[in-house]
C-alpha cells in the first residue's frame, strides 16, 4: 500500500510540473502574443551598436599639439565628445578628425577657439571656456557633456621633495643672490714710506 502511494505522489508531482510549463504557453498563444526571442536586438540596442561602430572607426590626426593646452585626460574627453557630436549630427561618413594647430585663436580673455578638419573637408570649430572648463562644438556652440570630471594631477617623480623652509633658502633662478668678492688690497704705510725715501734720495 505504501509503495502505491509513493508511485502516485511521484506521478502527481510530474503532472503538476508539466501543467505549470504547458498552461502559460497555451495561454499566451490564445492571446496572440509571440514569445520574445532573446537574440533579437531592440531599436535602442541597434542605435547604440551603430554609434559605437562609428566611434571606433573615427581616427584623430595631429592631436599631439593639444597637449600644450590640456592634460591627456582632457584631450581624451575632447575626442569622446567629438565622436558624440559628429554622430549626433548624422555625419556617418566622417572617418577622421584633424587638428589645425595654426588656426588656433583667442576670441576673448577666457576662451580659446580651435579648428578641426573632418574627412569630408568641412571645418568644425570647437571653443574651450577656461572659466568653466568645458568644450563647445560648432558655430552654434553646442555644449559637451555636463558630467563633472576630475583629472589626475600630473607629477614628476624625479623632482626632490622639499619643505617650505628648504624652498625659502633656495635662491631664485639657480644663482646666488650676492657674489662674494675678495676686498682689494690697499698698499701699506711702510711700503709708501720706503717709496718716498727712494724718491728723495734720487
Amino acid at each position: 500500500m505504501n509503495r502505491k502511494k509513493v508511485i502516485l505522489s511521484i506521478l502527481m508531482m510530474v503532472f503538476l510540473v508539466a501543467v505549470g510549463f504547458v498552461l502559460p504557453h497555451l495561454w499566451k498563444e490564445k492571446r496572440g502574443e509571440k514569445p520574445a526571442s532573446p537574440s533579437a536586438p531592440t531599436k535602442e540596442e541597434t542605435a547604440e551598436a551603430e554609434h559605437s561602430t562609428n566611434a571606433a572607426a573615427l581616427s584623430f590626426l595631429d592631436f599631439d599639439p593639444l597637449e600644450d593646452f590640456f592634460s591627456k585626460g582632457q584631450v581624451k574627453t575632447l575626442q569622446q565628445e567629438l565622436q558624440t557630436y559628429i554622430a549626433d549630427n548624422g555625419n556617418n561618413s566622417v572617418t577622421s578628425v584633424q587638428f589645425l594647430e595654426d588656426k588656433t585663436s583667442y576670441p576673448n580673455a577666457s576662451d580659446i577657439s580651435f579648428s578641426f578638419r573632418l574627412s569630408d573637408d568641412t571645418i568644425l570649430p570647437v571653443y574651450y571656456s577656461s572659466s568653466i572648463g568645458r568644450f563647445f562644438y560648432g558655430e552654434e556652440r553646442t555644449p559637451g557633456t555636463e558630467e563633472i570630471k576630475t583629472y589626475e594631477q600630473q607629477t614628476d617623480e624625479n623632482l626632490p621633495v622639499l619643505t617650505t623652509e628648504e624652498i625659502e633658502q633656495l635662491s631664485e633662478g639657480g644663482y646666488n643672490d650676492t657674489k662674494e668678492t675678495a676686498p682689494e688690497k690697499q698698499p701699506s704705510d711702510s711700503n709708501t714710506a720706503t717709496e718716498d725715501k727712494e724718491v728723495r734720495h734720487e
